[in-house]
């Protein structure tokens, strides 16, 4: 006989500002439900960083940004897990990055943190840009990764991942 156990999500003082799509964001956002915390999410827009940028003092303008209470907490440089690290001693017990697996999860995170990044930005872009409703956000999300991938890159994922989830030898769509 197997036995259910309940969780019950709590509330928290614990408030993400994020872009939706954003893998970082998503991560940071998943850690903290796994620990049955349930935080406040604060959708930020890609034209208008203010917010973040008043937050950190001018100091940093991506996402996510991590508010605890009256802890502001964000990366301090491109390959850092400053926001992973503080939810791991604050409120994951260590378990995010245990102590007896750091030499081998310094090297697995430089892959996570570029090859699969990458994939998973691709992956992204094609299912979640589609649906954002705004269109300001919407052409400033795709024009900043045309700049960064050329020109027409995220209609060219949506259209290979369409025929990705076709049947072979149909038209039909899986989805």
């Amino acid at each position: 006989m197997q036995s259910v156990v309940y969780v019950q999500l709590m509330t928290s003082r614990l408030k993400i500002y994020q872009f939706a799509h954003s893998p970082f964001c998503v991560a940071i956002v998943q850690a903290v439900r796994a620990a049955a915390i349930e935080p406040e999410l604060v959708d930020v827009s890609n034209a208008d960083r203010s917010e973040i940028i008043r937050l950190t003092d001018g100091a940093y303008y991506q996402v996510p940004v991590l508010v605890d209470g009256n802890r502001v907490i964000y990366e301090s440089n491109p390959d850092s897990q400053d926001i992973a690290a503080y939810l791991n001693e604050h409120y994951l017990c260590g378990l995010l990055f245990p102590e007896r697996t750091k030499g081998w999860q310094t090297i697995v995170n430089g892959y996570l943190e570029n090859e699969v990044e990458g994939v998973t930005f691709k992956v992204n872009d094609a299912v979640l840009i589609p649906e954002i409703d705004d269109v300001v956000s919407r052409t400033l999300i795709v024009r900043h990764k045309e700049r960064k991938f050329g020109v027409g890159c995220v209609e060219g994922r949506r259209i290979t991942e369409l025929a990705f989830f076709r049947e072979p030898g149909t038209e039909s769509s899986r989805t």
